[in-house]
């Protein structure tokens, strides 16, 4: 199911002595290719979450239209809109078993839509298996870790055959490990399901290991849009290139034909034994396969900024004054507004 976001803009009343409106999202245009699973992604209060519940059905947009394939949905309700539905709270019935809570969305089926118990209990069974919780049917919420009560969640959502799935920070309740086998998990159902699919996420790692494309966004407004690696390669502005990348991009204020500007190195652009860039060298971390140089500039935006090298070549290094080589395809430009030169 492809959708499609036209001028999509979402504005809440303005509280107390202030009633000046807060736009939350500001005319968004965008089409979720068929099939794909799209990350939405930005900080906290960026408008993600209040994009993904006006396509829910959940919101009502001020302006702008929705549409399901060529369906204008924008004034369905959600319950018509066919949509899957799960949130960061797995809200699941602590006293009816998995099967229970799965089959919950397919008990009230009314019309030409319900369901035999047996027809219940085949869907069920077969959503269960897509997210490999089928040995643990009879098993109460309780007795499950956090991350097989997601997956049941999850199930819950498929068990209807929606054309759309929406999660809305999923996995934020979950520990490191189980985040990472959970994500897995997430992109081989939606593989396997072929369901078009949004993610909403603050969790960079999350959007780029994943998506087929991911949605970086700020103060309610698209910043770009792209395949996460395109994106992270190709940043068009110091916002983008600042939110995306672990350990974060390194930012020197300096200037560039007389005006004052930005230039951005990515921890991976820096060759020992170059000579492009003067610093100094605090100290040397080294973390597993990662060998990183922590350095500091006079002019560099943090203080203390990373480069990540190769480890042999680390250890000829000694604190002090040094010289660093840069690779072009991880040095960018930003001018003093933070649009890219």
């Amino acid at each position: 199911m492809k959708i499609t976001l036209q001028n999509l803009t979402k504005r809440f009343p303005g509280r107390g002595k202030d009633k000046t409106e807060v736009v939350a999202v500001d005319d968004f245009d965008f089409e979720v290719p068929d099939g794909k699973l799209v990350a939405l992604l930005g900080p906290s209060g960026c408008g993600k979450s209040t994009t993904l519940y006006m396509i829910a059905g959940l919101l009502e947009p001020t302006e702008g239209r929705i549409f399901f394939g060529d369906d204008d949905v924008t004034e369905t309700e959600t319950e018509f809109r066919g949509v899957g539905l799960v949130f960061q709270n797995y809200a699941l019935y602590p006293h009816l078993t998995v099967a229970q809570n799965i089959a919950f969305p397919l008990e009230n089926l009314k019309g030409k839509e319900k369901l035999s118990k047996d027809e219940i209990k085949t869907r069920v069974e077969e959503a269960a298996r897509v997210v490999q919780i089928d040995k643990f049917l009879e098993r109460k919420p309780k007795e499950l870790s956090g991350g097989q009560q997601q997956r049941v969640a999850i199930a819950r959502a498929l068990v209807k055959r929606p054309p759309v799935l929406l999660l809305d920070e999923p996995l934020s309740n979950l520990d490191a490990r189980l985040r990472l086998q959970t994500r897995e998990e997430l992109r081989r159902i939606q593989k396997e399901t072929g369901i078009t699919t949004i993610f909403v996420t603050h969790d960079q790692d999350e959007a780029m290991s994943i998506s087929d494309l991911i949605v970086v966004m700020k103060d309610g407004a698209v910043q770009q849009v792209g395949k996460p690696q395109e994106v992270y390669e190709n940043p068009e502005n110091l916002f983008v290139a600042k939110f995306l990348g672990t350990p974060p991009v390194n930012v020197l204020e300096t200037e560039k034909d007389g005006k004052k500007c930005f230039m951005a190195i990515r921890p991976e652009g820096f060759v020992v034994g170059g000579k492009d860039f003067e610093c100094t060298l605090e100290r040397i971390e080294t973390q597993g396969r990662d060998t990183t140089l922590l350095l500091s500039h006079p002019q560099s935006e943090s203080g203390i900024f990373r480069a990540i090298v190769d480890s042999d070549e680390a250890k000829k290094l000694e604190p002090g004054k040094i010289s660093l080589g840069l690779k072009p395809n991880k040095v960018y430009w930003f001018s003093e507004s933070g649009e890219r030169i």
